[in-house]
């Protein structure tokens, strides 16, 4: 007797133990050192014992019974098509975000240390570049194939030049995100298009309603506040303000795309532009300290080879223990973090249980506590 894995699973195993991802539903399931065995023998095409895990991992309708060994393709490295639909999809710039000021009116907040912040501050000493020189590098992106512009701050409203950009890139035919650092009534144009905002404090006291605006919130926000907001139509969405631990309650689902976004490459990065308010590209706002180039001084071209070339189709490593690490693909690991210290789930911290074939799976949570 013999058992497979359908070919939309795949199976690996890490410093602790093992895990099988569903690519197909993005669910995953944590699997111990023995069970990682068992599933090792199978795949590698020899007779097994049959034993409860094996008949749960049938119902769960991850693998089937056979009598006889065959071949699945597991989505391999060197599947030509997987290789073509990953280098068409992750070279096409998805979103170009623009930080047309580093400088923020909001006294004693801290934003620059929150972890994945939507506005940043950036060099508020820094000069602003004049509009004319947004205007080309938006030619420059939009030429390179970006339709989505997404303009940040600082507070964006403190660039003089402000309404100047927003009408050129409307002129573009182009959807444009605006990301504010707080609501303010006093600029009601701004919300005639789709506007995501991130107030930095909880006293938001503006009680004037805006059509097809998200909110953008401090996780510890007043909860009150966020209902009163709710309640006025305004979609809250929470943004975490520190670098929160990696456990196993923030692992993510893990499809198709991710698993080889992941494996290639930078998925969190990969299809992004960002421009820093002195005309640098970079990563991403969180890796303002790794620019790639100035646009104002160097070809597009080679800027943006450079970006692939350096972060797009550089996989995410942060910590040694990542590349040997089973829960790398559901891993909301980012490459400017300290990975280290923010892993909760490294073997020496984790709690093993083992399962033996005469346990009942009913009553072990291997095969569910981690679903997704």
């Amino acid at each position: 007797m013999y058992f497979h894995l359908y070919n939309h699973c795949i199976f690996l195993t890490g410093i602790a133990g093992g895990v099988l991802y569903d690519l197909s539903s993005g669910e995953f399931t944590g699997l111990e050192k023995q069970e990682c065995s068992w599933l090792e023998a199978a795949e590698k095409g020899e007779a097994i014992q049959d034993n409860d895990f094996y008949r749960e991992l049938e119902k769960m309708q991850l693998g089937f019974y056979s009598d006889k060994p065959c071949y699945i393709d597991k989505l391999r490295e060197s599947s030509p098509l997987l290789q073509v639909h990953r280098d068409l999809k992750s070279y096409k710039i998805q979103i170009a975000v623009l930080q047309l000021t580093g400088r923020c009116d909001i006294e004693g907040d801290n934003c620059r240390d929150y972890f994945c912040p939507p506005c940043r501050q950036g060099d508020s000493s820094a000069k602003d570049l004049p509009a004319e020189r947004w205007f080309s590098i938006i030619d420059t992106l939009s030429d390179a194939g970006a339709s989505s512009f997404l303009l940040t701050g600082g507070n964006v409203l403190l660039y003089k030049e402000f309404d100047a950009v927003l009408r050129y890139l409307k002129k573009k035919d182009v959807s444009v995100s605006i990301l504010l650092p707080r609501l303010d009534p006093a600029h009601p144009q701004l919300f005639r298009e789709h506007i995501l905002l991130f107030p930095c404090s909880s006293r938001q006291t503006e009680k004037k309603k805006y059509h097809d605006v998200t909110v953008y919130c401090p996780e510890t926000a007043d909860p009150q506040a966020i209902e009163h907001w709710k309640h006025n139509g305004y979609r809250i969405l929470p943004v975490q303000l520190s670098s929160a631990p990696i456990s196993e309650a923030s692992l993510v689902p893990c499809t198709l795309e991710r698993y080889e976004g992941r494996k290639n490459g930078d998925l969190c990065l990969s299809g992004k532009i960002y421009v820093d308010c002195s005309g640098n590209l970079i990563p991403c706002l969180q890796g303002n300290q790794h620019p790639v180039g100035s646009l104002l001084q160097e070809p597009f071209y080679l800027l943006y080879r450079r970006l692939i070339e350096a972060f797009w189709d550089v996989p995410v490593r942060p910590h040694k223990k990542c590349s040997s690490c089973q829960w790398y693909y559901s891993c909301p690991s980012c490459r400017f973090t300290d990975a280290a210290a923010r892993c909760r789930i490294y073997p020496e911290e984790r709690e093993e249980v083992l399962l033996s074939p005469e346990h009942s799976l009913e009553h072990c949570a291997f095969l569910s506590r981690l679903h997704t």
